[in-house]
């Protein structure tokens, strides 16, 4: 019997109608989820989420989803009132109890709000400056030959002095939230490639032209993660310019991370975690986040939209499994219609007939696995976790042999030396024995610059087909005041990139609260690399950063060092 694709909609609505009744039928344990309270995410580079996972980790706090981030300050101030309620249920070593206290401080607020006090507050939330220098030639292109700096908005930097100069404002009230952050921006010229090697590059990419970011010196003001949205039961919607993280790595990860800059977007997500009824009961805590966002920057072709959706399941306090899917779409000559909508949503698969055409294009699909365990026995000392992402098929357990792999682990201490931890992660998009050429992860036949927002990616720091990891020590004088070793390498396949390459630096960076409401930043790192394509023999750079934050009321909220 023919199961067309109009049967195969029908179907999908069906389920998916069968998922909102229990949606709506799931019950939250939580003191706020009864109650619809206005909050603000959490940055996704602020203090306290490392703080947060080492204490989770370490069994002081409930689990939270490290597969969705970010949280909202209101969540993270559940977590907290849920082990007031209960303490005996939690770790109280003297390392965790420092830790608690540090994240009370911080959301001192937010607590007194969960304990029945109203909502209503307005403040600036931080002022900030960072300069960053660059000897050497910097790299700055991650969708072919690698990146200096990761994981940073997307800000631009170059060979010379760099700076970033910002402030954040945000207000709550009743069930509603306004966040407005943004910064001046100063970048040097940043390194340029020769005419044979833009060539080679386009080539690679199948374009008429590079595809690269500005490489020229900026000086510019953006706006950073700005949006207004309100809380309903446990549900937030929020829309304008927002950052995501999905996956349970820390380093990086395969589908969405902070490297590129915020997107536009309209989001729906689930912040406190929903239980589910009957059978059900079995996944455990479930969270959900679903957006639709305008991508910036695109050429081939111009104007795209990006969709995902991510439901994590926490079936036990110890086991975290989340299952992600994103969708490129729309664009110069492929306009809205519901069934391409449709399309998006319903398609899977490597090849769908006429898939070339604007009516039947299915979109850049990807489909994303992670799961995040503490292992048993040792619960609070180690936590291992991978994520991984297919093209095309629904989930990488469809294709495994097709997929991206980024595993690692986490020690919250290591022996003898409780102020010490230890992260070490891979990723890998090189498939071994199926070489694409670069055409696989992060590129698409109809949209070549896909998986890119102002051409910086917006996924792991790996690339579209290389082999890396990282490395990190980092040792705690108090929750604030850290102090961390790195180690970081990438490899270019030699299919994609002519002549391979490699890029591998080693970093030291630092951060204390000095007083009151000042908070200092620095960091060294010292980068070799060698492309062939862009330089003959080794290069080195060598960047310097330091930067200072001020908080306002940060003596109220922070405990001293």
């Amino acid at each position: 019997m023919r199961f067309d694709y109009n049967s195969r909609i029908t179907t999908h609505l069906i389920v998916i109608a069968i998922l909102l009744v229990f949606t709506m039928s799931a019950t939250a344990q939580s003191l706020i989820s009864k109650r619809s309270l206005g909050s603000a995410y959490l940055p996704l580079d602020h203090w306290a989420y490392p703080v947060l996972e080492r204490a989770i980790a370490r069994g002081g706090i409930p689990a939270q989803f490290m597969g969705i981030r970010p949280w909202t300050r209101m969540a993270i101030a559940d977590l907290l009132e849920q082990r007031r309620r209960q303490p005996g249920k939690f770790a109280n070593d003297d390392e965790s109890l420092r830790m608690i206290a540090a994240l009370e401080k911080e959301f001192q607020y937010e607590l007194g709000v969960v304990e029945g006090e109203s909502v209503g507050d307005a403040q600036i939330t931080s002022v900030y400056s960072r300069i960053t220098g660059i000897s050497g030639d910097s790299l700055r292109d991650g969708f072919h030959l690698g990146q200096t700096i990761v994981n940073d908005y997307g800000r631009p930097y170059g060979n010379g002095v760099n700076n970033v100069t910002g402030a954040g404002f945000s207000a709550d009230y009743s069930a509603f939230t306004a966040v407005l952050s943004g910064e001046y921006q100063h970048s040097s010229e940043g390194t340029r490639y020769s005419a044979a090697a833009q060539s080679t590059l386009s080539n690679v990419d199948r374009t008429s032209a590079l595809i690269s970011p500005d490489l020229n010196d900026v000086d510019h003001g953006t706006f950073m993660d700005t949006y207004v949205g309100g809380t309903w039961h446990g549900w937030d919607l929020s829309t304008g310019k927002e950052s995501i993280w999905w996956g349970t790595t820390e380093d990086s990860s395969l589908t969405l991370t902070n490297n590129a800059e915020p997107m536009f977007m309209g989001r729906v997500d689930r912040t406190i975690p929903l239980h589910f009824p009957w059978i059900f009961k079995y996944l455990g805590e479930v969270r959900m986040d679903f957006f639709m966002a305008k991508m910036e920057g695109h050429q081939y072709p111009a104007g795209p939209w990006f969709h995902g959706e991510k439901v994590s399941l926490m079936p036990t306090k110890n086991l975290e499994i989340g299952f992600a899917r994103t969708t490129v779409w729309l664009g110069t000559g492929r306009p809205f219609s519901w069934h391409a909508l449709a399309k998006t949503y319903f398609s899977v698969g490597d090849q769908v007939t006429n898939s070339n055409t604007a009516q039947n294009d299915p979109g850049d699909r990807r489909g994303e696995l992670d799961v995040r365990y503490r292992v048993p026995g040792i619960r609070n000392y180690m936590t291992v976790y991978f994520d991984s992402l297919v093209d095309d098929d629904p989930s990488p357990l469809a294709s495994p042999h097709r997929a991206a792999f980024h595993p690692g682990f986490y020690l919250t201490q290591i022996p003898k030396v409780p102020k010490l931890d230890f992260r070490a992660e891979g990723a890998f998009t090189q498939l071994s024995g199926d070489n694409r050429g670069g055409h696989f992860f992060y590129w698409n036949g109809v949209y070549h610059d896909a998986y890119l927002n102002n051409s910086m990616l917006l996924g792991d720091w790996v690339g579209r087909e290389g082999i890396g990891g990282q490395a990190t020590a980092r040792y705690w004088l108090t929750p604030h005041n850290t102090v961390e070793l790195s180690y970081r390498r990438n490899q270019l396949a030699t299919d994609f990139i002519p002549g391979g390459g490699y890029q591998q630096d080693i970093s030291a960076q630092t951060r204390f609260h000095l007083r009151g409401d000042i908070f200092l930043s620095g960091g060294l790192q010292y980068e070799q690399y060698r492309i062939p394509l862009l330089a003959n023999g080794q290069q080195n750079n060598f960047a310097t950063t330091i930067g200072f934050t001020f908080v306002p009321g940060a003596k109220r909220r922070m405990p001293q060092p």
